[in-house]
């Protein structure tokens, strides 16, 4: 048999169980809205599949307590939204997201695809289907977990944590919209491939992308002006614009003085680290922002201001003029050099 259940799911004892033809299927399929699951006692045995959604319902189902399942299948169908907050879905089951799902946690250990920790600690995960969303929405900082770079590519990506996330791997591509509603997005070590036509949303002075360590914010197929949002103690973004060979490019900003500078007290103490996908063929223009207490001792803009760019071993600069009121722009163009795949600049 099967239920379909419209409204929440309460266990307060005793056990729910499949038993020879017993109970198959749990279906959460109100069309809309939000239904929940609480555990606060007793146990669930035998192979039972639970549906959260139809596959065309919007509904969310929001977790209220840990929720402990047998050797079914927990399945969070596509257009609906599976809300662990921060608690737990656990069991020697398996948990599958559908391509065009929704996974929100608040779990500071974010979702994982193996291991004891994050939101889904099943026996079995599946995160591999393309097309996913994510939301981190935590109240204290949170790691994103593996599940996000799991699979080929991911729809959306919201960070709406004041305490910001952490990404724990790769993201291989990114195709829809990062939303950064609050807080920031850090890439560690890890970086987040932006597709041909992904978007970015939300970024500002309080909420940006961090690149602290090596993680690169990479753009695919970029041929026209696109802004990448980064930052490391503060909002330093850049916008580049390509006019040459289609290619994905990748960028970390460095905070500090200018390594090979030919006078680094009258630099900018922002560097942004660019890297291309193949090296050659590019026409790159730039506009880096920088903020009030970010240059050199020297730095003056009542002097000739340059735009440089530094491929081992060597400087081409252009001139410029420095534009706005903290925070400030500078920018430059005509950059033709083949720039290195991976590594600095």
């Amino acid at each position: 048999p099967t239920i379909n259940l419209g409204g929440n799911l309460v266990q307060t004892g005793g056990t729910l169980a499949r038993s020879g033809g017993g109970l198959t299927t749990v279906n959460f399929n109100k069309s809309s809205g939000t239904q929940t699951i609480t555990q606060s006692a007793g146990t669930i045995t035998g192979t039972i599949t639970w549906n959260v959604g139809t596959g065309a319902s919007t509904n969310t189902v929001q977790l209220l307590s840990n929720f402990a399942i047998a050797g079914g299948t927990f399945n969070c169908l596509a257009s609906a939204t599976c809300d662990f907050q921060t608690y737990v879905l656990s069991g020697s089951g398996t948990f599958s997201a559908s391509t065009g799902s929704t996974l929100i946690t608040a779990n500071t250990a974010g979702i994982n695809s193996s291991g004891a920790t994050g939101s889904v600690q099943t026996t079995t995960r599946t995160f591999t289907n393309t097309g996913v969303n994510y939301t981190f929405n935590g109240g204290s900082a949170q790691s994103a977990g593996t599940a996000i770079g799991a699979a080929a590519s991911i729809a959306n990506l919201t960070v709406n944590n004041s305490s910001g996330v952490t990404l724990s791997s790769n993201v291989q591509s990114l195709t829809g919209t990062l939303t950064l509603t609050s807080g920031n997005l850090s890439l560690s070590t890890f970086d987040l491939n932006l597709g041909s036509a992904a978007t970015i949303s939300g970024a500002s002075a309080s909420k940006y992308v961090v690149t602290g360590s090596t993680g690169q914010l990479k753009k695919a197929a970029l041929t026209t002006a696109f802004t990448f949002p980064v930052g490391n103690s503060a909002y330093n973004p850049i916008i580049l614009t390509n006019t040459g060979t289609s290619d994905t490019y990748g960028v970390i900003v460095s905070d500090g003085a200018i390594p090979n500078a030919t006078v680094s007290s009258a630099a900018v103490n922002r560097r942004w680290i660019v890297t291309e996908g193949t090296a050659g063929g590019g026409n790159i223009a730039v506009t880096g922002q920088y903020n009030t207490g970010e240059t050199g001792g020297t730095f003056t803009t009542g002097s000739q201001v340059y735009v440089g760019l530094y491929v081992p071993t060597t400087w081409t600069t252009t001139t410029t003029t420095v534009s706005g009121s903290n925070p400030f722009t500078a920018a430059g163009s005509g950059f033709t050099q083949s720039l290195p795949t991976s590594g600095t600049t």
